[in-house]
């Protein structure tokens, strides 16, 4: 990014913002172009951002939520009203799963605006503020540009909320406003992104009772969720982690923040879904250290997490709760920081806590391993629906199932790879994936929107580059979830980015036939040729190499090729999967999600 002279204090409106969020480290803004935000995006070349132009605004909002996952945090520019509210789907879901994005808006000029002009893009009322109402409870904050001596400091106010809060934000740049000039100097004094400390007595007495509890503790174990992964409290998790020695499993939002090579780690806790030996030792811990979590019908397997308050602390962003007594404005990194302090001062924790009974890494570590219909001792919140007959049939050895495919990828996956898990049977055979040292799991869990990951992996790709880690960019998703924004593909291959796509072929949307209507119509999808996709939108062979399997040996075979995601282009997996197979995860959810929609 070029540097501001001292001698030329005035920039661009435009300029002030794009550069405001390079500092946060976007160096890349989706969005799509549309005539009121035109002359904004003029000024992202010398602001020393790029442009990355997607198919809709749908999409990109979602590739801006991937690029913020991994980068920390995004943004899109959008044009008012058909743009935004074609993106509102995206900024709502990055609001649930706490997403730091930017939407910025381009809006009708202030003088068209002030006369209620009939302008096109409008509900035709000559009113303009009622979009930016519709996103007031899916975002954070909110800046309208419309005075020039208060827009560089709105333009701060509400990027610093966006990412202390790890949630969308809303900036309306109305047409007239980016050539406008602001006083640049405020640039060269940063935004503090560093936590906000809390209050040292509060956090000490807090922190000395966690201790406490942890000490007398007989079977003690560390439980954690998603928002230590989107508050990006990775590290700090890892040394707390690492330094207590406790046994650690995770939450499926959580999947990804805790290092699963560590012995003490133990698998993915949720509920009746998980397997029956963590299960077990998670419920009957004595006291359980619960970190970020988000206890959604999904993440806990339809509401049946059985952890005791009285034996649960709970470390939340903002607070903290012993038992029932809440202590509020206790920011979780620092309590983690001095929890890991003591810890490692002390030495003592560790030490007094045997190894007998804890479950081992290879027991207890896969969660979905059973396959069928057979149903678990401990399930106890309904019955698994029976396939039709005609559906009930035994899969061959030679069938690429869940059962037998999300394990085995486990060997294929590499250190700091950014695997990506569309809503479906993806999201769930991954909780039984091994995950090597510093993968990033990317999965919209809480807010499930079928098609996120397409879009959010180009994000995440842009962010990787950016980032010049060598990490890899790994997609798992199904056909129904590919065909609402498989256009993207297309994106990928402008920006020639490097992308391992496995489409999982299984003739429709699978968890949908196990809630209801296995057999319905409308559960069914048009078959497309698939592996053949991107040529229809640009691909070569210079630039892309697509592959159609459909069996066990054509797998091993794909998984053996050193080729497969060796080189800085687009791989295209084109997998076939039986029509009703499904990781038991989805049967247990799709029993409980009936009695839920029954009551």
């Amino acid at each position: 990014m070029a540097s501001i002279p001292e001698d030329a204090p005035d920039v661009e409106l435009a300029t002030y913002l794009f550069r405001r969020l390079a500092q946060f480290g976007v160096e890349s803004i989706h969005g799509v172009p549309g005539d009121f935000n035109l002359v904004a995006l003029d000024y992202l070349e010398q602001a020393g951002v790029k442009w990355i132009g997607n198919c809709n605004e749908l999409n990109a909002g979602y590739a801006a939520d991937g690029y913020a996952r991994v980068k920390g945090m995004g943004a899109l520019v959008t044009t008012f009203g058909v743009g935004e509210l074609s993106a509102m789907n995206a900024t709502a879901g990055s609001f649930a799963e706490h997403v730091p994005v930017v939407q910025i808006v381009g809006a009708p000029a202030v003088s068209a605006q002030k006369s209620g002009l009939l302008l096109h893009h409008s509900l035709g009322d000559g009113k303009f503020d009622i979009f930016a109402e519709m996103h007031q409870k899916i975002t954070v904050g909110q800046a309208n540009l419309v005075d020039i001596r208060t827009a560089a400091e709105e333009i701060d106010r509400v990027l610093e909320l966006c990412w202390r809060e790890k949630r969308p934000v809303y900036i309306r740049l109305p047409a007239d406003m980016p050539t406008k000039k602001v006083d640049g100097r405020r640039l060269h004094k940063p935004i503090s992104m560093a936590p906000k400390t809390n209050d040292a007595d509060r956090e000490g007495t807090v922190v000395k009772n966690i201790l406490a509890r942890l000490q007398t503790a007989q079977r003690p174990l560390i439980l954690v969720d998603g928002c230590a992964q989107q508050h990006r409290l990775r590290d700090e998790v890892d040394q707390l982690v690492r330094v207590s020695k406790l046994p650690v499993a995770v939450m499926p939002m959580g999947k990804g923040v805790v290092n699963e090579t560590l012995g003490n780690f133990i698998g993915v806790y949720a509920g009746q879904g998980s397997h029956p030996a963590v299960r077990q030792f998670v419920e009957q811990a004595d006291l359980v250290l619960s970190i970020g979590a988000m206890r959604t019908d999904i993440n806990t397997m339809g509401f049946s997490s059985k952890i005791a308050q009285c034996n649960t602390i709970d470390l939340q962003v903002g607070y903290t709760m012993i038992d029932y007594a809440r202590f509020d404005d206790l920011r979780l990194y620092w309590v983690l920081k001095a929890l890991i302090t003591e810890l490692s001062n002390s030495g003592k924790l560790a030490d007094q806590h045997s190894d007998d009974g804890y479950v081992s890494n290879e027991e207890a570590h896969s969660v979905l391993q059973l396959n069928g219909t057979e149903l678990r001792p401990d399930y106890e919140s309904g019955v698994v629906p029976e396939l039709p007959a005609d559906f009930a049939r035994t899969h061959t050895d030679n069938e690429i199932t869940h059962e037998y495919f999300w394990p085995r990828i486990s060997s294929w996956l590499k250190l700091n790879d950014i695997l990506l898990t569309d809503t479906g049977t993806a999201s769930f055979g991954a909780w039984g994936t091994k995950l090597p040292e510093g993968v990033t799991m990317i999965s919209q869990v809480l807010w499930g929107s079928i098609g996120f990951t397409l879009p959010a992996a180009q994000g995440a790709a842009v962010a990787a580059r950016e980032l010049k880690q060598n990490q890899r960019v790994v997609l798992f998703e199904g056909d129904g979830s590919f065909q609402l924004t498989g256009q993207e593909v297309s994106t990928m291959l402008r920006h020639k980015l490097p992308v391992v796509i496995f489409l999982i072929e299984n003739d429709g949307y699978t968890i949908e036939r196990w809630v209801h209507g296995m057999e319905a119509e409308y559960n069914d999808v048009q078959k497309w040729d698939y592996a053949n996709y991107p040529k229809t939108v640009g691909a070569t062979d210079e630039n892309c190499t697509s592959y159609k399997i459909s069996c066990r040996k054509d797998l091993e075979g794909l998984l053996s090729d050193p080729k497969l995601g060796s080189e800085a282009k687009l791989y295209f997996v084109e997998m076939a999967m039986p029509k009703e197979d499904a990781p038991l995860g989805v049967k247990i959810l799709a029993a409980a999600a009936q009695q839920i929609n029954l009551k």
